[in-house]
């Protein structure tokens, strides 16, 4: 991840979340991360916490330290599987589905199933997961050498689902030692490192 520091006080209004603020200050296809210091000053129509929001709250203080991150090349359904992973609640799961029937419908290619895979697995939708797995085995019979590498990023968040740590594990790094064979782009494939260190930090 690419971090950059800004020298110069900035007021941190809230549309520094956005590509645009990126684009200025840390260009480039990798995540990012702009660390400065300044003012808060944020208004209602630029809150972001739909709760805060809707309760007419605002965000005000004279100095902070701001921390200001974007994942760059992710969709919706790796979007909202990171974070998962970072252990947040209420994460807007139909939407997400919407979003990959959409653009993914009954997927079609391999990385498409591979985000098809996550959303089953955070939605503990065993047959969906059963699904994907059998489209890309008939894939890699086919002799697409991606879905084999796919297979194991399956395999791997069914055994999560089954509660079997060591298996996943165990998957997760045969995947991800080819993992760019997969498609997409690196900041793409770096779900995969972090539902590794999702596990191997976990508890059990």
């Amino acid at each position: 991840m690419r971090v950059v520091q800004l020298e110069a006080p900035l007021v941190y209004d809230g549309t520094q979340l956005s590509t645009t603020f990126f684009d200025r200050h840390a260009p480039g296809e990798t995540d990012a991360v702009v660390l400065f210091t300044g003012e808060a000053d944020v208004d209602v129509e630029h809150l972001v916490d739909l709760e805060d929001a809707e309760a007419g709250a605002f965000i005000w203080s004279p100095r902070m330290a701001h921390a200001v991150l974007e994942h760059r090349g992710v969709d919706l359904p790796e979007g909202t599987w990171r974070l998962h992973l970072l252990g947040q609640s209420e994460l807007p799961w139909d939407q997400a589905a919407t979003y990959a029937q959409r653009h993914f419908g009954k997927g079609g290619n391999v990385f498409a199933e591979f985000h098809l895979a996550m959303l089953a697995a955070a939605q503990g939708n065993q047959a969906g997961l059963n699904g994907v797995s059998q489209r890309l085995q008939e894939v890699a019979e086919k002799g697409h050498p991606a879905a084999a590498i796919a297979l194991h990023w399956t395999a791997a968040l069914a055994a999560v689902l089954d509660g079997d740590r060591r298996a996943a594990l165990e998957n997760l790094r045969r995947c991800h030692a080819e993992a760019a064979r997969l498609g997409g782009s690196h900041a793409q494939r770096t779900v995969v490192d972090r539902t590794i260190e999702w596990l191997e930090s976990a508890r059990h």
